[in-house]
């Protein structure tokens, strides 16, 4: 499981690594974590993108 300390929507180079160079949230079957932490990850993710911290598409 991943630390409740790191989980945060700054912690972008967290974020990065469940994202697909193409923008799209990783399934848990990619990025390997718990329905759990799935969720808590993909809630982080979008929160990002309303913050426009993450953009929402590709580069």
């Amino acid at each position: 499981p991943l630390p409740k300390k790191i989980l945060h929507h700054n912690n972008l180079i967290l974020l990065r690594r469940y994202v697909t160079p193409g923008g799209k949230i990783m399934n848990r079957v990619q990025s390997r974590l718990g329905a759990k932490d799935q969720r808590k990850v993909a809630k982080l993710v979008k929160r990002a993108r309303h913050l426009g911290l993450i953009p929402h598409m590709g580069q």
